[in-house]
């Protein structure tokens, strides 16, 4: 009877502490998931930090060339008016000079047809005619050149009307100057590709719009490319784009690429 007794206690405190094992065991593989999932958040976060930061450096580019295009507008506009003054300054000197040449002219023939018999010495008049003969030729070239310079004015200020092409312009001119550094890519590590062959790069968390055209500008347009990178090649990459040092390792580029690629 003791002996039963016994061996029942024994298997009560043996069941209990397999119970505790378990517990445990549970307890250890809710914290890895916990802690899984704490990790996972904080990686999106900074992929979100990454894309907000580029979003608010491409809207302060476009307002800066806002501004500046409005300042040039509002010079244009000033020259303009300065120019059509000017103009309608030239107009009227030249309308004068025609007037007194016509004068000039009348007081010629009145000369001419009362000098019957008498020596009347007509050079000065000529001379002066001469002049203003030449005067009026010089007002009306700088009446075409001043209609030349208003068409001029017009043109400007159509083309400053839009200044969102002004801040495409100094994309372009940002993709240009990553292109002239394609020859610090190592193409025989992560191979060659073409726009025919392009992937949306942007599926990659850490990419957005602006680092896909500028990964495209060196000719980097596959998943392949990216997943193919060395810790030279990415180096490489951050010079060339002028991207966050480190970067491209904390967001895990090459492990994404190539769970795409497949």
């Amino acid at each position: 009877m003791l002996t039963n007794y016994t061996y029942t206690s024994i298997l009560a405190i043996t069941m209990n502490q397999g119970w505790a094992i378990v517990s445990i065991a549970v307890i250890i593989i809710l914290a890895g998931i916990l802690g899984w999932l704490l990790a996972t958040r904080k990686k999106e976060e900074s992929t979100q930090y990454v894309l907000i930061k580029e979003y608010e450096e491409y809207r302060k580019l476009i307002s800066k060339e806002q501004t500046e295009q409005n300042s040039q507008l509002d010079s244009i506009n000033e020259s303009f008016k300065s120019l059509s003054l000017n103009l309608d300054k030239e107009v009227k000197i030249n309308i004068e000079q025609n007037e007194s040449l016509s004068s000039f002219e009348t007081s010629l023939s009145a000369v001419s047809g009362s000098a019957s018999g008498e020596s009347v010495d007509l050079s000065g008049l000529e001379t002066r005619i001469g002049q203003l003969t030449e005067e009026n030729s010089k007002l009306w070239a700088a009446i075409k050149e001043l209609k030349n310079a208003s068409t001029s004015v017009s043109a400007a200020t159509a083309v400053t009307a839009a200044p969102v092409s002004g801040a495409n312009a100094k994309e372009q001119a940002a993709l240009d100057a990553v292109a002239a550094k394609k020859h610090l890519i190592n193409f025989d590590s992560i191979g060659s590709a073409t726009e025919s062959d392009k992937d949306d790069l942007k599926l990659i968390k850490g990419i957005g719009p602006f680092i896909e055209k500028k990964l495209n500008a060196l000719g980097i347009w596959t998943f392949k490319q990216i997943s193919a990178f060395t810790s030279e090649d990415v180096q490489s990459v951050t010079k060339a784009i002028e991207f966050f040092p480190g970067r491209i390792e904390r967001d895990n580029w090459v492990s994404q690429a190539g769970d795409l690629a497949k």
